[in-house]
């Protein structure tokens, strides 16, 4: 399947001879995109060898493998777009006025060095998305001097520049017609299931697995929803991803002993083709065996616990039967008590209702997050670990931890700023492989992050 790539490119603007010795290059592997379909985007610059080892200056004291500055604005941000988390790494070169990452390829050319940025986007609406000409400053001379205190020094300092053109990108709605089963992926998917236990008692539990791989929006649309899933009611979901694999697994309770099989799942997508169309994948039915008779599946209900009488508490208790033929044995201090009894019962029984009030909303203490994500870690990538972390701090599936308000919503849920700002700077690292980036081991500076939230979160009243 041939692609259409839209690739522009502009030489270096440097006085005399120096020019051609920069190139710059934006590249994006098609020109019209739907609405949450992920669109890369690189910008690759080219440099002459020669040129990059003895005529360029460094733009700082630290030693920089690009000595170039990038002034882009749409590496960092595009208007109507979300940007996806990026691969960090060792500083490479400047990006608008900051210390930034770029891949270095091999082209197979000799005579030069290529750096690659790589971004990418899902559109939130339609329209154009404009990418403004890149610019790449940098400085350089054909004359330097050794000084013994600084090193090599420029005896002739000169500033070029490389400019290419803007870039801009159609962004179509999706089409009418998507199909019933269609929660909003977009992009090119496989799905498969999977079920264990296969042979159960009527009213006993499985566990279906369904994994969604491709390339698209995958953490971006919810699941498949099987609530009208014949002969079965759905309990519960959890959710696992790694790379390009999303993993989804359902509690399912067999509701009849006539059930033989878990029916096929149906899951739609669209794809952006070409040709671009609505397509729904439907998983193999498996086969099971139910034992026992039918059963009756009852949700627990969060019901108040019936009051028992506590002598002293919600019960009067020790008050003497008075009858109108002994109205003298009364005391003026059992009058009082008897007046006053339930006024301070009252009050008594209201602070106790606003204690237990305060601990309900609180609800019960969480668990020790450290060492749930350490289990998770055994049996799950770093990320998925952490992000599942999250994801049960937040009360919100680990799909939906993903996204540009993370440090926002962890700072709302008592995180501090400067640690809700690692937590998703650190989640932006790990999950960029799911777009093709890579990472090293982060397992221990995830684990010291997870360590300051709980703590932050237990903290919190």
């Amino acid at each position: 399947m041939k692609r259409l790539l839209i690739s522009v490119c502009a030489l270096a603007s440097v006085a005399g001879s120096q020019s051609g010795r920069v190139l710059v290059e934006v590249k994006a592997d098609r020109s019209r995109y739907f609405v949450q379909q992920v669109v890369r985007v690189t910008l690759r610059v080219r440099v002459e060898r020669s040129f990059l080892e003895k005529n360029l200056i460094q733009p700082f004291r630290r030693e920089l493998q690009l000595p170039l500055r990038v002034d882009a604005q749409w590496l960092d941000r595009l208007p109507h777009a979300a940007i996806l988390p990026t691969t960090k790494g060792a500083p490479v070169l400047v990006v608008n006025g900051k210390l930034a990452t770029a891949r270095r390829i091999d082209d197979g050319t000799q005579s030069l060095v290529v750096f690659e940025l790589v971004r990418s986007y899902l559109p939130e609406r339609p329209g154009t998305l404009s990418l403004a000409a890149p610019r790449v400053r940098y400085s350089y001379a054909t004359k330097f001097r050794d000084d013994f205190l600084n090193g090599r020094l420029p005896d002739d300092r000169h500033e070029g520049d490389a400019v290419g053109p803007k870039l801009e990108l159609d962004v179509a709605v999706l089409p009418d017609g998507a199909p019933t089963e269609f929660t909003g992926a977009v992009g090119r998917f496989t799905v498969r299931a999977d079920a264990a236990p296969r042979e159960l008692r009527a009213g006993e539990s499985l566990k279906l697995s369904v994994t969604i791989e491709g390339k698209g929006n995958l953490m971006q649309f919810a699941p498949p929803s099987l609530a009208e899933l014949d002969g079965f009611h759905v309990r519960g979901s959890v959710e696992a991803s790694d790379a390009n694999q999303r993993t989804i697994v359902y509690d399912l309770a067999a509701l009849r002993s006539d059930v033989h099989q878990v029916p096929p799942i149906s899951f739609a997508f669209f794809d952006p083709g070409p040709p671009p169309g609505y397509l729904t994948l439907h998983t193999r039915a498996i086969a099971i065996k139910v034992s026992g008779t039918t059963a009756a599946i009852v949700e627990p209900v969060r019901s108040t616990p019936e009051r028992r009488p506590i002598a002293g508490v919600n019960d009067i208790f020790g008050i003497r039967t008075s009858h109108a033929a002994e109205p003298n044995k009364l005391s003026v201090g059992a009058v009082a008590v008897a007046i006053t009894s339930p006024w301070l019962l009252a009050v008594l029984a209201f602070g106790l209702w606003r204690y237990a009030e305060q601990r309900r909303r609180r609800g019960p203490p969480p668990p020790d997050g450290v060492a749930l994500f350490r289990e998770r870690a055994k049996t799950a990538s770093v990320r998925t670990a952490f992000v599942e972390f999250l994801a049960a701090r937040l009360a919100c599936p680990a799909a939906a931890v993903i996204g540009p308000e993370l440090s926002k919503r962890l700072a709302n849920a008592g995180v501090d700023n400067e640690s809700a700002r690692q937590a998703d700077a650190l989640t932006g690292e790990l999950v960029a492989e799911l777009y093709g980036g890579t990472h090293g081991n982060r397992s221990t500076e995830a684990a010291t992050l997870v360590a300051k939230l709980d703590a932050a979160w237990r903290e919190t009243p």
